[in-house]
């Protein structure tokens, strides 16, 4: 089935609410279950928030948000703004957009609008490394990269096209600083820190999702992936660090969303991970992510599928689909699961 949120979430709501209706006509179970939904979570958790001023918690729960057999540990997540007055040589800058790419999402469309002040210079700018030139009059010109969209989490099996545009500028001093700092490295970029922040949850990793061109300052806009074990302040001094090498640079760190952390034997951890095995005939063990669910807004709960082991991950893909068989096996996983936690 193929579809918007087939698998990511809309696909495992409806098998969490079939799974909710099997329990109550087929099983007696002693405690109150209720399916909470969002419609925030690419943001900045509005919804989610709201509800926890208004409303109980539960006591024990999970997300059906991310991958079989089940997550014990999500990653930290953080956006950082960095910004400078940027110039072309002989060109005036007068649009620079990504057509409003998700923060969370590797771009795949990037542009800038130039305007020459020497016409001469037309033949400096041609096809190549991915970039598309179109001619918009005598003196106006765009450059356009197609990337590849991929989930922020994930960005190596994405083609980010705003790095793609910016590497263009090969002359440029201010790219050149920024890739020789590393801060277009997708893994354990050295501008955040490099190899120091490897943990049993992985590499942090770093995605440019959004790019802006605003009164002569050029403003990044990048979606890290903090390994468990390595705290925002951490994060913060490696930005301070940059600010130094690179002088006139300025950061913030907006939309911090703390990390997830449950031990691999806590009850609950075990629990949905020996249900998956069971109904599967796997022997798979917990593992860890880069993507953030609502598990982490409430105590004793984790994600849980419905992604399986093996499969492409399809979040936020084209051509986003899930098997149905799978569908339906996910199905009965969470109704054994609601089952277990509530009997």
């Amino acid at each position: 089935m193929y579809g918007r949120g087939t698998i990511d979430d809309k696909g495992p709501v409806i098998a969490s609410l079939y799974a909710m209706k099997a329990v109550a006509e087929k099983m007696k179970i002693r405690k109150r279950v209720r399916l909470i939904l969002g419609l925030n979570e690419e943001k900045n958790w509005e919804c989610i928030n709201y509800y926890k001023q208004n409303e109980e918690a539960p006591t024990i729960g999970f997300s059906p948000d991310a991958d079989f057999p089940g997550i014990y540990a999500e990653k930290g997540i953080i956006t950082i703004k960095i910004e400078h007055d940027w110039n072309i040589e002989n060109a005036d800058i007068l649009e620079v957009n990504c057509g409003d790419n998700a923060i969370n999402v590797v771009p795949k469309y990037c542009m800038i609008r130039l305007k020459l002040r020497n016409l001469e210079d037309l033949e400096k700018y041609q096809n190549r490394d991915g970039v598309h030139v179109e001619k918009l009059s005598e003196d106006t010109i765009k450059l356009v990269a197609y990337g590849t969209s991929a989930h922020a989490a994930h960005p190596t099996l994405g083609d980010n096209a705003i790095i793609k545009l910016l590497s263009y500028f090969k002359d440029n001093w201010y790219v050149n600083k920024l890739k020789e700092e590393g801060f277009f490295e997708l893994e354990s970029p050295k501008f955040f820190g490099g190899f120091s922040t490897i943990d049993e949850s992985g590499v942090l990793t770093s995605n440019i999702g959004g790019i802006k061109y605003i009164d002569g300052k050029l403003k990044l806009y990048t979606n890290l992936r903090v390994p468990v074990e390595t705290n925002f302040d951490e994060i913060r001094k490696y930005c301070e660090e940059g600010k130094v090498k690179i002088s006139g640079l300025e950061y913030s760190m907006d939309h911090a969303n703390n990390k997830l952390y449950i031990e691999k034997d806590n009850y609950l951890v075990r629990t949905l991970v020996d249900i998956f095995n069971e109904e599967t005939g796997l022997n798979v063990s917990p593992i860890t992510i880069g993507g953030g669910t609502y598990a982490r807004a409430f105590k004793n709960c984790i994600s849980f599928g419905m992604t399986f082991p093996g499969d492409k991950d399809m979040c936020h893909q084209v051509n986003e689909y899930v098997d149905i068989d799978k569908l339906m096996l996910g199905t009965k996983i969470y109704a054994k699961a609601i089952y277990e936690l509530a009997k």
